[in-house]
């Protein structure tokens, strides 16, 4: 869904990979019960960092970063893409 400076993705996500991609926009991740992935996004000094995020955690990334994510477990996610 889109809106005026937010876009909405939610998604009864399965286990997965997204290849490394960027987006325009800060992105702010939600995901719920079940939820199990690992992040992985470019660092300030440019090396790779990865995070692995349980349920009911938040990830907040900036917009423009290179990032990737595992999806180990079938969760329920919101995506926040804000201006």
């Amino acid at each position: 869904m889109r809106g005026d400076g937010v876009w909405v993705y939610c998604d009864h996500q399965k286990p997965n990979f997204w290849p490394s991609h960027a987006h325009g926009l800060v992105q702010i991740t939600i995901a719920f019960d079940g939820a199990d992935y690992d992040a992985s996004w470019a660092g300030a000094d440019g090396r790779r960092v990865t995070q692995r995020v349980k349920s009911d955690q938040i990830w907040i990334l900036p917009a423009a970063v290179e990032q990737e994510v595992h999806w180990r477990q079938t969760a329920d996610v919101i995506v926040l893409f804000v201006d």
